[in-house]
């Protein structure tokens, strides 16, 4: 289900957006990120010769490294203000509780998580010993209600963003992205988190469309800087997200599928949220996490998976 956001005037969306926008280019020159609305997201400036062999070495340097072994997975927690008054799901913040005991019991040290409020995020990070982009102590909860959240001890930040997409009809909604370094073996990904509009109506699937194609075009900037992706998200579509990924990305899907010479076959008991990655990115041991714990904190399944690389 997804969360209400506020609806904020025009001109304050587009100078928030602004701000977003010139702060990701100071960070990452290679990247162009599409900000408002209805705009398109340039292509990304030709390289230099420096970003030239920095992207080039990249996947050298990472296949000398050692291979590692990590857990993911893509949690829409439910909103805090989705189940407060009488009935239904227990409060955000014993949900959120409930949620780090699951989180560590998968032992994940990596995620996409969705519909995160503040009060939320702030349990996760504090009882959960995990960190979180964009910061509960610095955003509204519009901003965590998509966040990338990672274990210390495993991944440290290198850099970080956000790209704008339409979201619940006429709002937008900004969604992180990560580059995150794995400490013992210094490998990098980029590590995406989305959540896109649902609904049937046409105002909905235009609006998850944009978002869509928006995605995948981040997605293939960040692929071109010789670092792995790793997509996850509630997406709220079945078919159309996997064949537009696997059609226009590098990206696989954790749950399985195919996508060949235009023939698009999406993994069978395939759900809203997903799991996709770069090809030097392999899993196993996929499942949708679905137990008595899972349905006291959110009513969605959680998909999991290994991810060897």
């Amino acid at each position: 289900m997804p969360p209400t956001a506020p609806a904020s005037t025009p001109r304050t969306s587009r100078l928030r957006h602004v701000a977003v926008h010139a702060a990701f280019l100071t960070l990452l020159p290679a990247l162009a990120v599409a900000v408002g609305p209805g705009s398109t997201a340039a292509a990304a400036p030709a390289s230099t010769a420096r970003t030239s062999a920095v992207a080039a070495a990249a996947p050298a340097a990472a296949a000398a490294a050692p291979r590692i072994r990590f857990k993911t997975a893509s949690f829409n927690i439910l909103g805090s203000h989705h189940t407060t008054g009488p009935g239904g799901f227990a409060d955000g913040k014993k949900r959120a509780r409930l949620a780090v005991k699951f989180l560590k019991n998968e032992g994940t040290s990596v995620l996409g998580m969705s519909e995160a409020e503040r009060e939320q995020m702030r349990i996760v990070t504090r009882r959960g010993g995990f960190t979180s982009f964009p910061s509960w102590r610095k955003s509204t909860d519009t901003q965590t209600a998509q966040s990338v959240v990672w274990k210390p001890q495993v991944w440290a930040k290198v850099r970080s963003g956000r790209f704008v997409i339409p979201f619940n009809y006429g709002n937008s909604r900004e969604q992180p992205m990560v580059l995150l370094r794995h400490k013992a073996s210094g490998k990098k990904v980029w590590v995406v988190s989305v959540h896109l509009q649902s609904g049937s109506s046409k105002a909905a699937v235009r609006e998850r469309e944009i978002g869509m194609q928006r995605t995948i075009r981040q997605v293939k900037r960040l692929t071109a800087t010789g670092n792995p992706v790793l997509l996850s998200g509630d997406m709220n579509d079945r078919k159309r997200i996997f064949c537009q990924v696997r059609a226009k990305t590098a990206l696989l899907s954790a749950s399985g599928g195919s996508w060949r010479r235009g023939s698009c076959r999406p993994p069978g008991g395939a759900r809203i949220d997903w799991i996709f990655g770069g090809k030097r990115l392999s899993f196993s041991s996929f499942r949708y996490a679905n137990s008595r714990r899972i349905n006291a904190i959110t009513d969605h399944t959680v998909p999991v998976a290994t991810v060897t690389w």
